[in-house]
């Protein structure tokens, strides 16, 4: 799970790199105002959603119940796939954001929500027990 984390930071890394030094185009998305606030949106409620409930996932009931099973093998399959969900719900907002903060030329909203996304991972890291 750990290695997963790691590659996902390591491609939202890289390609904030590519932006960065020029090797993909900045404002490429050329939105109207309407589909820029649209997208304003979408990167606030991915943001807080997928935040919130990335951070949550392990406390609600449905998922309590399967990380606690009696059979170890079971147990482990399930915070196998509940992480792996837990991080496609960190990764995925945060290459949303990372697309629309350098497509749009540096939308302030993009910005500010990757920014979360980023502090929302640190808590996300995939420890060996469930």
């Amino acid at each position: 799970m750990r290695t997963l984390y790691i590659v996902c930071a390591l491609c939202v890394a890289v390609v904030a790199l590519l932006f960065e030094e020029g090797l993909l185009p900045v404002d490429f998305l050329g939105l109207t105002i309407e589909v820029a606030y649209v997208f304003d949106l979408l990167c606030v409620a991915l943001t807080f959603g997928g935040v919130f409930v990335a951070l949550r996932l392990f406390k609600f009931k449905v998922v309590q119940r399967q990380l606690d099973a009696e059979d170890t093998d079971k147990a482990f399959a399930a915070y196998r796939t509940w992480n792996t969900l837990r991080i496609s719900m960190i990764f995925f907002p945060m290459f949303w954001n990372l697309i629309v903060y350098y497509g749009s030329g540096f939308n302030q909203s993009a910005m500010y929500c990757l920014l979360i996304t980023v502090i929302g991972a640190l808590f996300c890291w995939p420890t060996s027990k469930p």
